[in-house]
């Protein structure tokens, strides 16, 4: 994995993601080897390391997602700079966010199960809870996850609020 890795920075790559849907499916393996593995995947790697944590597409995971992780405060161990979690569509408490005190957190506030798009102040909303336990400096506004499966209009029309949401929130804390 380091060698990909270091084959797409040499193509250029500013941002490296790990994506890792083993760790909260696997837990009890995860604790034997996942961070060593993370961390042997970026050693050497310079610049921007994101882990993102999932739990499956939600466009096959069909059963409500806990709202919880239960692989999360070993990966503020890890070498990556960031850690990517869908929170969003779990529901997550945000208080799951005092788990990683030493990382950056990538704070999924889209919902990609649903259609619907989210208003901005429900996006606003939920960067609002987020900021109770990770300061603005270390909080990475995110879809929950990819949104490969959604319709084009409706994933743009989700970053659109996404952005706008986030407006609000800056504009909350300039004040």
């Amino acid at each position: 994995m380091n060698e990909e890795v270091r084959d797409y920075k040499t193509a250029g790559a500013d941002i490296i993601q790990l994506d890792e849907p083993f760790m909260e499916s696997f837990v009890g393996e995860a604790n034997e080897f996942a961070v060593d593995g993370i961390n042997r995947s970026l050693e050497g790697i310079a610049g921007t390391t994101v882990v993102h944590l999932c739990f499956g597409y939600a466009h096959y995971v069909k059963v409500d997602k806990p709202n919880t992780y239960s692989f999360l405060a070993p990966l503020n161990a890890c070498a990556a700079h960031q850690i990517s979690i869908e929170a969003a569509q779990p529901n997550l408490d945000p208080r799951t966010l005092d788990m990683l005190p030493d990382k950056s957190v990538m704070y999924g506030v889209l919902d990609l199960r649903d259609h619907g798009v989210e208003t901005p102040e429900i996006v606003a909303q939920r960067i609002r809870g987020a900021l109770q336990h990770v300061i603005p400096q270390r909080l990475v506004i995110a879809p929950d996850c990819g949104m490969k499966y959604l319709p084009r209009a409706v994933a743009l029309a989700k970053l659109e609020a996404m952005v706008a949401g986030r407006d609000i929130a800056r504009t909350e804390l300039k004040a």
